[in-house]
């Protein structure tokens, strides 16, 4: 009876729900196809519900616009929801122009445009380098009085940031000052990164300055694309050095650490990094008593092939190499194995870079008392002859 159909619908939601929040998309899919072979009939929740499930996974678009041909030839109707997951699915893969083809199909189905469905497709745009149509959209929004927010604005920045449109991107910034929107730590970061991109570090510098003025938190990203932006100026030292009293990198100067860890920095804080790493450490080993001396220091700097954005040019194992070359630090290759896979590293043999007499070997008690009798025995035997 309708009860009971309801009854299922309202389960098979429930469970394909619970396989797009777990990623599990071939499960929702399965699910799907299982609900309509019983003839429980899929509603417009349970649809958008399988098409989340292949956006949670990212790269299955074909998949979602499956599912939106089963929704046009079941007469299941399509929400702002439905399409703005679905554009979102495309995003994930650069195809923007096909998500820019379900916007216009979502216009002329006379669906209100809505916020979240905008932004999805500003940010299918910057994916595929369209900082462009990016713009055009947020105009778009404007004319249309859809209420332009944060994460629609910050879509619109990141595609002219990934485009090398610094002035476009800081035109967009002050379009936020303008219309009093939130500016997050994300805002800030596009902004900075796509300043210090152009070389115009001066720029990069001022957005820094008024983030932490406005009460905008920093992370790590932040001293990333800043100190980058900044290459060798001296002010790069004094933001560092704000870094260092944060306690953002009390871990890695711990005093039991034989290892930095450079996976995630941008080349110019890895080498503010690895520099303050190997002066500390220094002095502590000079102040330490012989048997406390590491042997080896290593510093993992991995192979290059997960570079983030700031770091399209030059990778931090060149620029650590460079620089250990350039204190005339003696260092070697290695690999560090881990249960996932091995990473590139560099080794310092203590003793070499810093001249330090041998660490006395540690013995048993045994063999040092041998030791020390067979040496009186010798030196008794030495003076006699002489």
């Amino acid at each position: 009876d309708a009860r009971s159909v309801e009854t299922g619908t309202i389960a098979y939601n429930a469970a394909i729900s619970a396989c797009e929040k777990c990623g599990r998309w071939s499960e929702a899919l399965q699910l799907l196809d299982d609900m309509i072979a019983r003839r429980v009939a899929p509603s417009t929740i349970t649809c958008n519900a399988a098409i989340s499930a292949c956006d949670a996974v990212g790269g299955k678009w074909l998949e979602a616009l499956e599912l939106l041909g089963t929704m046009e030839t079941r007469f299941i109707q399509k929400d702002t929801i439905t399409y703005a997951v679905a554009i979102t699915t495309c995003g994930w893969c650069s195809e923007w122009i096909v998500a820019m083809d379900l916007l216009r199909a979502m216009c002329a189905s006379r669906i209100d445009l809505e916020t979240t469905v905008c932004t999805a497709a500003i940010a299918a745009c910057a994916k595929g380098l369209q900082s462009a149509k990016a713009r055009e959209l947020l105009q778009s929004m404007e004319r249309q009085d859809v209420p332009l927010n944060t994460n629609a604005c910050n879509a619109a920045i990141s595609a002219c940031e990934k485009c090398d449109e610094w002035a476009e991107a800081l035109t967009l910034f002050d379009l936020m000052t303008r219309k009093n929107i939130f500016k997050s730590t994300t805002t800030y970061n596009s902004a900075v990164l796509s300043c210090g991109r152009a070389g115009e570090w001066e720029a990069a510098l001022k957005l820094f300055r008024e983030m932490v003025q406005e009460g905008v938190e920093a992370d790590i990203i932040t001293y990333n694309v800043v100190l980058d932006a900044l290459k060798q100026e001296q002010v790069g030292l004094e933001i560092f050095k704000e870094l260092l009293s944060s306690g953002a990198l009390d871990d890695i100067f711990s005093k039991e650490s034989r290892v930095l860890d450079l996976h995630g920095f941008s080349t110019s804080l890895a080498l503010l990094i690895m520099g303050h790493w190997l002066q500390q450490l220094e002095l502590r080993i000079r102040a330490a008593s012989p048997e406390d001396v590491p042997r080896v220091l290593t510093i993992v700097t991995g192979w290059g092939k997960h570079r983030e954005a700031w770091d399209k040019m030059t990778m931090v194992k060149e620029v650590i190499c460079a620089e250990l070359d350039s204190l005339r630090v003696p260092h070697r290759a290695t690999i560090i194995k881990n249960e996932k896979h091995q990473e590139g590293c560099r080794v310092i043999d203590v003793q070499t870079w810093l001249g330090l007499p041998s660490a006395p070997k540690v013995q048993s008690s045994q063999s040092s008392e041998s030791k020390s009798k067979w040496h009186s025995q010798g030196l008794r035997k030495s003076v006699a002859e002489s």
